[in-house]
């Protein structure tokens, strides 16, 4: 039991030790402006949709939708009778370069969340944080001759 103890109250001291930060997506996504819609496609493959920006450039739209997750719980009414709630719910993640008529980007918008960061506490220089945008970029082709 006093080793349980031990172990237990080292893991919740270690975990202790780190906080999550949601850094803001232009920690990724600011290194794409001045790019060119050329080197978008080739990251990103062809988008969804392409629109006009209304000054002469375009709009490259890229979507994904989350894996449906399900909520399930129990209710109870007055009766005591017992009721199984379920909600499902998806998420449609965006990412829009706009373009200019030069075919360079010149802003982006997304309402994906920016990268985690996780931070040591007292830490003077946090790890680097995982790129949420690899949800967008096109599968990269692990098989031999592509096939």
């Amino acid at each position: 039991m006093k080793r349980l103890f031990t172990i237990y109250t080292s893991l919740l001291i270690l975990s202790a030790c780190y906080e999550y930060h949601v850094l803001p997506n232009s920690v990724i996504l600011d290194k794409y402006k001045g790019t060119t819609e050329h080197s978008i496609l080739l990251e990103f493959g062809p988008p969804d949709k392409v629109t006009s920006d209304g000054a002469g450039g375009k709009i490259l739209d890229y979507r994904k939708q989350s894996d449906p997750s399900t909520i399930t719980g129990l209710y109870e009414d007055y009766q005591h009778h017992l009721y199984t709630i379920s909600n499902t719910h998806t998420t449609e993640w965006y990412l829009q370069f706009y373009i200019d008529s030069s075919g360079i980007v010149y802003t982006y918008r997304s309402n994906i969340p920016g990268p985690i960061e996780k931070v040591k506490v007292k830490q003077s220089a946090p790890s680097p944080p995982p790129n949420p945008i690899n949800l967008f970029k096109k599968k990269k082709d692990t098989t031999k001759n592509g096939n």
